[in-house]
């Protein structure tokens, strides 16, 4: 995992499955993550937050981590759409989060602006693992 967490402001989750928000919750309190998260149920609502931000240098969240399959608005068209916003051209880091591992995806999700593409983990273990990995070193 090279993107790790940009600042000690908020680590941002979109995802319209209440279950997977719920997951995320537990397993950053077992992780060494000491960011609060902030999380949406779609991308509407994160595009609604971040141009509420006018302080751009101390508002960003640290990361996104945004769902690939939502209604109304997946994945990659919040991430393209967070890109037009000003200030928001290469911060905060973008992660696209899915179950899948489609090429074509993974493609995309470069070419709308995001930093990394991971598939979610499938367990507790490697959830709080790769939760570990978005820490910075030192």
């Amino acid at each position: 995992m090279t993107t790790k967490l940009a600042s000690s402001n908020e680590l941002v989750f979109v995802d319209d499955d209440e279950m997977e928000v719920m997951l995320i919750r537990q397993y950053l309190e077992r992780s060494q993550i000491e960011n609060k998260l902030l999380a949406f149920g779609s991308g509407e609502e994160l595009l609604e937050h971040l141009s509420a931000i006018t302080d751009a240098a101390d508002g960003h969240p640290s990361l996104l981590l945004i769902d690939v399959r939502m209604p109304s608005m997946d994945g990659f068209e919040v991430t393209e759409a967070v890109r037009r916003l000003p200030n928001y051209d290469e911060l905060p880091p973008i992660i696209m989060f899915s179950n899948s591992d489609n090429p074509a995806d993974i493609a995309r999700s470069k070419e709308v602006g995001a930093d990394e593409y991971v598939i979610k983990p499938t367990d507790g273990p490697a959830y709080i693992e790769f939760l570990n990995s978005l820490v910075p070193e030192g």
